[in-house]
C-alpha cells in the first residue's frame, strides 16, 4: 500500500506545486487520481462556484471510487 500511496502524495501537488516539478513527473502526476482530488479541493477553497474543471475532477474521483468498490467486491471477507 505505501508503494502506491507515497508517490501519489509526493506528486499530487500537496507538498510542491505540480508546475515546479520536472516535466516527466508532471506528466506522471496528471494520471494519478490523488492529483484530481487535490485540484478539486483547491478549486473549492478558492471558488465556491461550479466550473468545468471542478466537474472533471469530481468525475475522475467518482470513477476511481467506483473502480475501487468494484475491485473490492469479489474479494473474500475473513471473519475471526
Amino acid at each position: 500500500m505505501p508503494a502506491v500511496v507515497l508517490p501519489q502524495v509526493l506528486l499530487c501537488g500537496v507538498l510542491v506545486p505540480r508546475e515546479e516539478v520536472a516535466s516527466a513527473l508532471e506528466t506522471i502526476s496528471a494520471v494519478l487520481p490523488m492529483t484530481y482530488a487535490v485540484d478539486a479541493m483547491t478549486l473549492l477553497t478558492h471558488r465556491s462556484s461550479l466550473s468545468s474543471d471542478l466537474l472533471v475532477d469530481l468525475t475522475v474521483i467518482t470513477f476511481g471510487v467506483a473502480a475501487l468498490a468494484l475491485g473490492a467486491a469479489p474479494l473474500r471477507r475473513r471473519t475471526a
